[in-house]
C-alpha cells in the first residue's frame, strides 16, 4: 500500500468474440464477459462481514466502518480475492492484493507490480487465490510482465491499475472446498453469482457503503480481511474516490465493490492510504484499457 504524500469499447454481437476468453465488452450500458458457458451455475453466498444494505442517496447517516477477518474465504465473492506476491530472485519480497476478473487475469494496482515491470530479470509475480493462512485455492505464476498504463507515474494515482496474466486458465479448476464446483471469476455471467463490473456515475456513489477485501501487512499479509466504509468524495472530473473505511499496507490492488440488489458491483481499486484512503474509480476509460490488455494477452496465447 502506497502512502500518498500531502478500451475502444467493443460494441456488437457476442458471437464476434466467441473464440476469446476473459474479456470485458461494453454493449450499450452493460459490461459483459465472454465466453463462460461451460462453467456451472452457483448460488450467491453473502460474506457474513457485510453490514446492512447501503443507505439511500442523500441519507444523512451511514454505518460505522467495519474491519473483520474473513470467516469463509471460499464464499462469494471472497473466493476471487488474490494475494499478489512479488518475488525478488525467487524469494518473497513484498505483496499486495487483487481480484480474479477472468479465467486468467487478475486486477491489481500498478505500484504493486511496478518492480516486475521495470526489472523482470530480477522480479517476478505469483498469485494465490482465496488465501487465508493455510486455506487457499492454489498459487499461480504470471505468464509475462504485468500490463500497466504508459501514462502511469509513481508520483500520481490516476493510472495506478494493472492486469496480471496468469500462465494458464484457472476458472474451470474444480475444488473440494467449493463443493466440487469450478472456481469461476468475478463478473462471469454464468457463475459469477451476481457479481458485475459496470461503471457507476459518480453522483450515485457518494455516501454509498463500499466493501473491500485484501491482505493487510499488519496481520501478517496472509490473512484475508474484509472492510466496509462509505465513499465520502467521488468527483466527476477525477478518477480518485475517498473511502472512509480502513486501508493499510498490503491492501493495495484490492477490489472495492458496492451491493447492488442481490449481487455485488465492482466500482474501484484501492491504491493509497494517508490522511484519507484513496480508490481509483472504475470508469469506461479504465475498462477500455483493461479490456485491451486482456484481448492482447489472449491473442498471444
Amino acid at each position: 500500500m502506497r502512502t500518498q504524500p500531502n478500451f475502444n469499447p467493443y460494441v456488437g454481437s457476442p458471437s464476434r468474440f466467441s473464440s476469446t476468453r476473459g474479456q470485458w465488452i461494453r454493449q450499450g450500458d452493460r459490461l459483459i464477459v465472454f465466453p463462460d458457458d461451460q462453467l456451472p451455475s452457483q448460488d450467491l453466498e453473502l460474506p457474513q462481514e457485510a453490514p446492512a444494505n447501503p443507505p439511500a442517496r442523500g441519507q444523512m447517516s451511514v454505518p460505522d466502518p467495519t474491519a473483520n477477518r474473513a470467516t469463509n474465504p471460499f464464499a462469494v465473492p471472497l473466493r476471487w480475492m488474490a494475494k499478489v506476491s512479488i518475488l525478488k530472485n525467487g524469494r518473497y519480497d513484498q505483496g499486495g492484493s487483487g481480484v480474479l476478473i477472468s479465467d486468467r487475469h487478475v486486477l491489481t494496482a500498478a505500484h504493486v507490480v511496478f518492480d516486475v515491470v521495470k526489472n523482470p530479470a530480477q522480479y517476478s509475480v505469483a498469485v494465490t487465490v482465496a488465501l487465508d493462512e493455510s486455506k487457499l485455492l492454489g498459487t499461480y505464476l504470471a505468464a509475462k510482465k504485468p500490463d500497466i498504463s504508459s501514462r502511469y507515474n509513481a508520483d500520481t494515482l490516476d493510472n495506478d491499475f494493472a492486469i496480471i496474466t496468469l500462465s494458464r486458465p484457472i476458472a474451470n479448476l474444480k475444488f473440494p472446498q467449493l463443493g466440487g464446483n469450478s472456481l469461476c471469476y468475478w463478473g462471469s455471467s454464468a457463475c459469477g453469482a451476481g457479481t458485475t463490473a459496470v461503471p457507476v456515475d459518480p453522483g450515485n456513489l457518494v455516501r454509498r457503503v463500499a466493501y473491500t477485501a485484501g491482505y493487510p501487512k499488519k496481520h501478517g499479509g496472509n490473512q484475508m480481511w474484509v472492510f466496509s466504509g462509505w465513499l465520502a468524495s467521488v468527483p466527476q472530473r477525477s478518477p480518485i474516490m475517498v473511502f472512509r473505511g480502513e486501508t493499510t499496507e498490503g491492501q493495495s490492488g484490492s477490489p472495492m465493490w458496492i451491493r447492488d440488489g442481490s449481487g455485488y458491483n465492482l466500482v474501484g481499486i484501492v491504491v493509497a492510504r494517508g490522511n484519507v484512503n484513496r480508490v481509483i474509480r472504475l470508469t469506461w476509460n479504465v475498462v477500455e484499457q483493461l479490456n485491451g490488455w486482456m484481448l492482447a494477452a489472449e491473442k498471444r496465447q
